[in-house]
């Protein structure tokens, strides 16, 4: 495993399919070739570290766990479904410097109500 685990360091998708198909009668196998030829492009580390770019999802995890953490969990708290999108918009749209963007979607929807 480790083995193929060093092929996606470079980008060698096919090789790992290669190599996995042997043990294709695992479901697990079988699962893991699937995902790897569906999500095949978006799998080129080689690619993203040449761009500068993350390879892993800690930063989008740590920047929502961050944002919902800080509304959603205080002490006596409780949202709605709505509520709760509705709040998680509105921080996006601050976070992200995209404020007009949400004014805009609000006025659309209120026009259409």
């Amino acid at each position: 495993m480790k083995t193929i685990k060093d092929q996606l360091k470079p980008g060698r998708i096919d090789d790992v399919i290669a190599d996995l198909k042997p043990h294709l009668r695992l479901e697990a196998v079988a699962t893991c070739i699937r995902c790897c030829k569906t999500n095949k492009d978006r799998m080129r580390c080689d690619l993203r570290r040449k761009r500068r770019l993350p390879i892993r999802s800690g930063i989008a995890e740590g920047t929502c766990k961050q944002i919902v953490g800080s509304r959603f969990r205080q002490a006596g708290c409780r949202w709605s479904k709505a509520a709760a999108n509705a709040l998680l918009a509105t921080e996006s749209c601050i976070e992200n410097n995209r404020w007009a963007d949400f004014l805009d979607w609000k006025a659309c929807r209120g026009a259409a109500a």
